[in-house]
């Protein structure tokens, strides 16, 4: 492996304690260039990844601007998630 720059990425994740709060300060910072999508993750992997029984995920996607230098085949988004176990 070579040293150098990151040329793309497909996302950045942050975990939060009040997913809301975070999606409004990232979309004050950062306006997303396009719909914002909240979705819940309820599957039953996650109680074996994360070790807790009944393990939901909520998560936000922002698509990132435009006027960013961020390159990528796929519109870069932030994550924004909360964890309830």
């Amino acid at each position: 492996m070579s040293a150098g720059r990151i040329k793309s990425f497909g996302h950045v994740g942050i975990t939060t304690d009040n997913r809301d709060y975070a999606v409004a300060l990232y979309t004050a910072l950062l306006p997303p260039e396009g719909e914002v999508k909240a979705q819940r993750a309820d599957k039953p992997y996650l109680s074996r990844i994360t070790g807790h029984p009944g393990c939901v995920i909520d998560i936000a996607f922002l698509p990132a601007p435009v006027n960013t230098r961020i390159r990528s085949e796929k519109q870069p988004a932030l994550l924004c998630r909360t964890l309830t176990c």
